[in-house]
């Protein structure tokens, strides 16, 4: 029986290693869509440069005082939208870091709690009672 615990206790434990795993291959692709998020804001600033030298020719407001104002809100958003990024990667990173230490620290009860999980979705996806 405790060599049967000691297995399901690894089993948990590797399984909440692979998830961790996974969660940090997550964040690379997480990070690689933020750089192309990047590049379609320099796209986008491009684009603007293009409009805003148009309004200027228009308007004769000065294009580089137009454009400096576009830039600098631009660039404060895209560091926004990194720092949030960057934040959930980390918060998913510890977020594991956690399950796998709780799982260490008590294997049984982790043990219990997925034969629990386990019993409740298998309930749950019989969709109702069965005659």
């Amino acid at each position: 029986m405790i060599s049967s615990e000691s297995s399901a206790a690894k089993t948990v434990a590797d399984n909440a290693a692979k998830i961790k795993n996974d969660l940090g291959a997550a964040g690379s692709d997480l990070a690689g869509k933020a750089g192309d998020v990047a590049g379609a804001a320099q796209e986008a600033l491009a684009e603007m440069r293009r409009i805003v030298d148009n309004f200027a020719s228009k308007t004769g407001v000065s294009a580089s005082e137009a454009f400096d104002a576009v830039k600098a809100r631009g660039s404060d958003t895209a560091d926004h939208l990194g720092a949030a990024l960057t934040g959930a990667s980390a918060l998913g990173r510890e977020g594991i870091d956690g399950v796998a230490d709780a799982v260490s620290k008590r294997p049984m009860t982790a043990v219990a709690v997925a034969l629990g999980v386990g019993v409740l979705l298998g309930l749950a996806s019989r969709g109702g009672p069965r005659a």
